[in-house]
């Protein structure tokens, strides 16, 4: 009976590490595209403010081409390795990558390389995008209870509609509370690297789930 338990315990503890996680997937998603137009002030040539924000959303979009490739590696990987340890590995990409982007220095500082280094953040994010969402809904199904495996497999997609709120609600709070100055010049960095706290939370519960 008390192994039963503990055994639920767990199971409920590793749901909430691959929620947390998944939340914390699309939180990153959404606040570069939230955050678009101060990426382009600062991370590219402002001198043609069109050609800047095209070439933000052509970085954007370089995480979609990303992220099927994302979910044929690390599903592969999870296979062979385990799930578990692929959720560690695609959580500290993520971290790593949302830091990335509020520590790359402005345009105006290192020029193209600015650009560059967004671009390399993006499909490191593309990737552990790709491979956090395979792995982590067939994760979620196979330790659920039998009774229960369509609820616990529905928290996942509950955990992506947090993640875009709260990056959304945080947007709003910054841009309600920072001046259009103030957000352009490090307010948007904040959010990325909120984020990258954040994911360092999700792993050390990964890592004990």
């Amino acid at each position: 009976m008390e192994v039963t338990l503990i055994s639920q315990k767990q199971r409920l503890k590793s749901l909430r590490a691959a929620a947390v996680g998944n939340a914390l997937e699309w939180f990153d998603w959404t606040l570069y595209a939230t955050f678009s137009i101060y990426l382009a002030r600062n991370l590219f040539d402002k001198t043609d403010v069109r050609s800047a924000i095209l070439a933000t959303l052509a970085v954007f979009a370089v995480g979609f081409i990303a992220r099927p490739i994302g979910g044929l590696l690390f599903g592969r990987l999870g296979d062979r390795i385990g799930r578990r340890l692929v959720m560690v590995t695609t959580m500290i990409l993520l971290a790593a990558s949302s830091m990335g982007i509020a520590l790359i220095p402005s345009y105006e500082d290192i020029g193209i390389a600015a650009s560059a280094l967004l671009l390399i953040c993006r499909l490191i994010q593309g990737l552990a995008h790709g491979g956090e969402t395979g792995v982590t809904y067939s994760y979620v199904a196979e330790i659920a209870p039998n009774k229960h495996r369509g609820l616990w497999s529905s928290v996942v997609f509950v955990s992506v509609t947090i993640g875009v709120i709260t990056a959304t609600a945080l947007a709003a709070l910054l841009t309600e509370y920072l001046n259009a100055e103030a957000m352009n010049r490090y307010g948007w960095r904040i959010g990325f690297a909120i984020g990258g706290i954040l994911g360092i939370y999700a792993l050390f519960l990964r890592r004990s789930a």
